[in-house]
């Protein structure tokens, strides 16, 4: 038997930023295993609304930004831009899919407390490639 069921959830305002920043500061338990930013641009408390980066697996990608950022580009053509637009996506892909620590940590009392590293990751990863590319 299948049941369909349609979920609300109330989710404080700046959950989209509090998610990219928790990915990208999470070190390996967020992006960091795959992606590695660049020009992070950060709102008044200091959460993340903008990144760019590359893989992670490209040689001396944290090194040297500016030649890597050049050099990728014009070879590769693929330079990932997260945004709060992507987290959002993300996170509606991640309840489309019922992915369980997501929709665990969004059942719970304080949504913005229960996702963690690995849940942003997920939802990050949602957002940027539609589906789960890494781990």
């Amino acid at each position: 038997m299948k049941i369909k069921t349609q979920a609300t959830f109330e989710l404080p305002d700046d959950i989209l930023e509090s998610l990219l920043t928790t990915g990208l500061e999470g070190g390996n338990y967020g992006i960091g295993y795959w992606f590695c930013a660049s020009d992070l641009s950060r709102d008044q408390d200091r959460l993340i609304y903008h990144a760019i980066g590359v893989d992670a697996e490209i040689p001396s990608a944290c090194e040297n930004w500016s030649e890597v950022i050049e050099q990728h580009k014009n070879e590769h053509g693929d330079i990932w831009k997260l945004t709060k637009e992507t987290v959002e996506k993300g996170l509606k892909k991640a309840i489309r899919e019922n992915h369980k620590s997501v929709m665990d940590a969004l059942r719970s009392e304080s949504p913005e407390c229960q996702l963690d590293a690995e849940d942003a990751d997920i939802i990050i990863q949602y957002g940027l490639f539609g589906k789960i590319v890494y781990g």
